[in-house]
């Protein structure tokens, strides 16, 4: 198999934020050997879209989840 792996704890953070809304955002980034994505932190459901800007690192390369909160007027006709 050729490519970068994604590590299982990113799926279970993933199902977490998904189904049980136990945070707000988590990141991840590349192992140090570069074989797989991994976890590198969470923040709890009261944190801010701020809170996942400030956590980022001005020049490497992240990827993020986040729960956004928002509320809808119905479904479209």
């Amino acid at each position: 198999m050729a490519g970068i792996g994604i590590s299982s704890e990113v799926v279970d953070y993933f199902n977490q934020l998904k189904f049980s809304n136990k945070m707000r955002f988590f990141t991840c980034k590349l192992s140090n050997d570069l074989s797989e994505v991994v976890v590198e932190n969470s923040a709890p459901t009261e944190s801010s879209w701020a809170d996942l800007e400030a956590s980022l690192p001005a020049n490497e390369c992240r990827y993020a989840v986040f729960n956004f909160d928002y509320e809808s007027e119905g479904a479209p006709r």
